[in-house]
């Protein structure tokens, strides 16, 4: 296999940033997506995914990087068809679990590699749980038991939600199907220890946002279609929360991320939608038992035990189509290790970026004011880059005019703006041309300003 490593890096060693951030992105000689990520026992990080090698089909894809982003192995998985990895989880012995799809003549299977602290297989299983050979495993668990839960979906003449045990070695105890003649899909599994199983999907093609509890046998104790208020909703990840309870992540029916946390009896505790337009793709436990979110659009989201949002960051500028995230953890250090897919180069890559929190908290520090814009358009860039914005029309009281300014790490002004103080023309929406001629590479922070509004984003600079 060619060597398909590439770096983009970004180093701080400020005293206002808790520790190092950096960014990876990796292609496969022709394209990559990062779908999960994982740390390991020795505080490095695992990515998986899948990647076009050259053949002009996808493989399974798993990198390691230690915990200041160097490469230090990779792996691919598969045959001669397009067979990709959605799900990751590590293992009791050291090593990772990994789900998706398996392409054979006849069709797709669900796909579960078991691999060791190195990477490589142990052993790898295919399930086929209907006849039309068409199905997929969107997340994966280990057990108490030492086993795997796994969660996606089969079609047999409609898409069916699939929730799927096995035991430590990867045989089939019991496959259950759910779902009636729409379109159902599972996305997200956690164990209830010693009594079962919650599931979270889309129910009707994503009309509806899916949460089932099983017992341990995978029989249906009950399940919940959130509706109508909910319509368009679907639910992407749940995790068990300290206080015994759930939180969910997914999507509204307005196309906003959404948290939900619910007891377990599925009781919504509270729901919250974040003014972002996009998914929650993924929501993990933060370590003051909060919880940190990242959504399809590349966002990342932090909040406190009862939802109140902390902060935001937009994790690669929207300027580029074709940007995602898939997978947040935190890091023994209270930081954050991010994967997913990114057109910055043109083709996919897969990329990994480790977030400082002391980064975290300086952007979107004002995201109820959600129609004010800040869009970087090449970010990172090299030598200049337009910055657009614009204003909604409540903030025409806004005293103290409006301003425009880069900051360096340290809080320093490195480039000012002039903007008019009347509010129509701001709200209208305009550009600037920032030429970062003589600075050096690095983070800087683009600030817009009016009155008691702040919008912030984060801008790197590559030389």
């Amino acid at each position: 296999m060619r060597n398909f490593y590439r770096i983009l890096t970004i180093c701080l060693s400020a005293s206002n940033l808790h520790s190092t951030t950096w960014m990876r992105t990796f292609d496969g000689g022709g394209s990559a997506v990062g779908r999960a990520v994982v740390v390991t026992r020795d505080s490095c990080y695992i990515a998986a995914g899948y990647a076009d090698t050259g053949t002009g089909n996808d493989n399974g894809l798993l990198l390691k990087v230690n915990k200041d982003g160097v490469f230090l192995w990779s792996k691919t998985f598969g045959g001669s068809g397009n067979d990709s990895i959605y799900s990751m989880d590590t293992t009791f012995d050291g090593g990772c679990i990994l789900t998706g799809a398996y392409s054979s003549s006849s069709g797709k299977d669900i796909w579960l590699v078991k691999v060791n602290a190195e990477g490589d297989t142990v052993w790898t299983k295919t399930f086929n749980t209907a006849p039309t050979k068409n199905e997929c495993g969107y997340c994966v668990r280990q057990t108490i038991d030492s086993g795997y839960i796994i969660t996606g979906f089969n079609y047999d003449s409609s898409a069916n939600l699939v929730l799927l045990k096995t035991n430590a070695n990867g045989d089939s105890l019991w496959a259950k199907k759910f779902g009636r003649t729409w379109q159902d899909y599972g996305y997200g599994v956690c164990e209830i220890p010693g009594s079962g199983y919650m599931v979270v999907g889309s129910f009707n093609s994503s009309n509806y946002f899916w949460i089932l509890k099983t017992d341990i046998n995978g029989d249906t104790l009950w399940t919940k279609q959130l509706s109508p208020s909910y319509s368009g909703d679907k639910g992407t990840c749940i995790q068990r929360t300290t206080d015994g309870n759930y939180i969910i992540s997914g999507k509204s029916n307005y196309n906003y991320p959404r948290l939900l946390k619910i007891n377990g009896n599925g009781s919504i505790l509270w729901t919250k939608n974040f003014n972002y337009y996009s998914e929650g793709t993924y929501v993990d436990i933060d370590k003051d038992n909060g919880y940190v979110m990242v959504t399809l659009n590349a966002q990342i989201v932090k909040t406190n035990n009862a939802g109140i949002f902390n902060w935001g960051n937009e994790l690669i500028s929207s300027g580029y189509y074709g940007n995602y995230s898939y997978c947040v953890h935190t890091t023994p250090d209270n930081g954050y290790i991010v994967t997913g897919g990114t057109s910055l180069y043109g083709s996919s890559d897969l990329w990994l970026m480790r977030i400082d929190p002391g980064t975290g908290v300086e952007e979107i520090s004002n995201i109820k004011y959600h129609n004010t814009k800040l869009e970087i358009e090449k970010n990172p860039f090299v030598n200049s880059t337009i910055i657009s914005y614009s204003l909604p029309s409540n903030v025409g009281s806004a005293s103290g005019g409006f301003s425009l300014a880069i900051y360096d790490i340290a809080g320093k002004i490195v480039k000012s703006f002039p903007l008019s103080a009347n509010r129509s023309s701001a709200s209208g929406g305009s550009t600037v041309t920032w030429n970062a001629q003589g600075l050096s590479s690095g983070i800087y922070f683009a600030k817009l300003i009016a009155g008691n509004i702040t919008e912030t984003k984060k801008i790197v600079l590559m030389r």
